[in-house]
C-alpha cells in the first residue's frame, strides 16, 4: 500500500474579508489582480465577496469566472435566494451561505427563533440545488449557540442533497 499525503485546501477570503477594513475598498479590477495572483500561487478556493452588494462586484465576479482560474471563485451569501440568484447569475459554481447560530445574534440582531433558522437555511440549500450550486455552510456565531439547537441546525442541512454534497464548516 503506497501512503498517500493529505491534501490541504488553501481557502482564501481576502477579497471578502478585506473590505472589512475601514478605509478599504477594491474596485473590480483590484479584485481581479489579486484574484489571478492568489489563483498562481496555488490558492484552491477564492472567497471573493457578494455580487449582490454591488455592479462593481458582480463586474469583479463574472472577469474572475471568464477567466477560468484553477482557483475555485466562491460568493458568500446571507440565507437569502436573491443572494444566490445574483450568485448563479454571476456565473459561481460554489457559494458560502452564512446563518447566525448565536444565541444573542438570533435574539437581538435579528430576532429569529432556532426554527426560522433551521427553515432558512434548509430552503436556502434547496434553492442552491435548484440552481445547480455546490454549497459550503457557514453557521457563524456557534460558540454562543445553544449545544442542542446547533445539532438540529447541522442535521437539518445535512439532509439537504446538494450537488456534491454539503460541506459544513
Amino acid at each position: 500500500n503506497k501512503l498517500v499525503k493529505p491534501r490541504i485546501t488553501i481557502h482564501d477570503s481576502t477579497l471578502r474579508d478585506g473590505e472589512q477594513t475601514p478605509g478599504l475598498a477594491l474596485n473590480a479590477n483590484d479584485k481581479v489582480k489579486i484574484a489571478v495572483a492568489l489563483s498562481e500561487i496555488g490558492v484552491d478556493r477564492i472567497e471573493a465577496g457578494m455580487p449582490v452588494v454591488s455592479e462593481e462586484d458582480r463586474k469583479a465576479f463574472k472577469e474572475m469566472v471568464k477567466l477560468g482560474l484553477s482557483a475555485d471563485i466562491l460568493s458568500f451569501c446571507r440565507a437569502m435566494k436573491v443572494d444566490l440568484e445574483a450568485s448563479a447569475d454571476c456565473g459561481v459554481k460554489t457559494v458560502c451561505i452564512e446563518t447566525p447560530s448565536g444565541y444573542p445574534r438570533l435574539k437581538y440582531q435579528f430576532g429569529w427563533s432556532e426554527e426560522q433558522v433551521i427553515e432558512k437555511a434548509v430552503n436556502t440549500m434547496e434553492y442552491a440545488k435548484e440552481l445547480g450550486l455546490e454549497v459550503i455552510f457557514f453557521p457563524y456565531d456557534t460558540t454562543r449557540a445553544d449545544l442542542e439547537f446547533l445539532k438540529r441546525l447541522l442535521a437539518a442541512v445535512e439532509e439537504v442533497s446538494v450537488p456534491k454534497g454539503v460541506v459544513v464548516v
